[in-house]
C-alpha cells in the first residue's frame, strides 16, 4: 500500500505548522522548506481547513495556522480523510467483479490487515511525530522571500 503525495503533504504541511506554533505561515514557504508544488499544497490547505485543523488567516500578515484541535486528532484520522481511496484491492468494492471472490480468503485477510495498520496509526498524534520541534525548525525553517528567519 502506498500513501498518495495529498497524504503525504498533508501530514508535511500539519508539522511544519506545529513547528512554528502561533506563526501565520504561507503556502509558499511551506513548498520552498519541502520543495514541493505550492498548487497542490493549495489544494492540501483547503482539505485541513475544511476538516478544521488548520485555520486561514487573510490580509497582509495572514497565513495558515494549526488549529488547537488537532492536538486530539491522530494520524490515522489525518490519513482515513486524505486518503479518498483506501482500496487494497477490487474485491473491496461493492461491485466486485472478481470471479473467485466467494472462495477467496484475501479480502478479510486484507481488511484485517488494513485495521491493525489504522489502529496503529490511532495510537499516534502529531505531537508524537515531533520529537525536537527546535530541530525540526532549523530542518524546515520560515522563510520570507527566500531568507530562513
Amino acid at each position: 500500500m502506498q500513501l498518495t503525495n495529498h497524504s503525504d503533504y498533508a501530514l508535511r504541511m500539519l508539522l511544519y505548522l506545529y513547528a512554528h506554533p502561533g506563526m501565520p505561515v504561507g503556502i509558499g514557504q511551506v513548498a520552498e522548506a519541502y520543495n514541493i508544488s505550492a498548487n497542490h499544497l493549495a489544494k492540501v490547505a483547503q482539505t485541513l481547513t475544511r476538516a478544521g485543523w488548520v485555520d486561514t488567516h487573510r490580509g497582509r500578515s495572514g497565513g495558515l495556522t494549526l488549529n488547537p484541535a488537532v492536538h486530539n486528532v491522530t494520524i490515522g484520522d489525518i490519513f482515513r480523510h486524505t486518503e479518498a481511496n483506501r482500496r487494497l484491492v477490487e474485491c473491496f468494492d461493492d461491485d466486485s467483479t472478481c470471479p473467485i471472490e466467494p472462495a477467496c480468503g484475501l479480502k478479510a485477510l486484507l481488511h484485517q490487515a488494513s485495521n491493525a495498520f489504522f489502529a496503529e496509526l490511532d495510537r499516534h498524534h502529531l505531537r508524537d511525530l515531533v520529537r525536537d520541534s527546535k530541530a525540526l525548525r532549523k530542518l524546515v525553517p520560515m522563510t520570507v522571500r527566500g531568507t530562513p528567519t
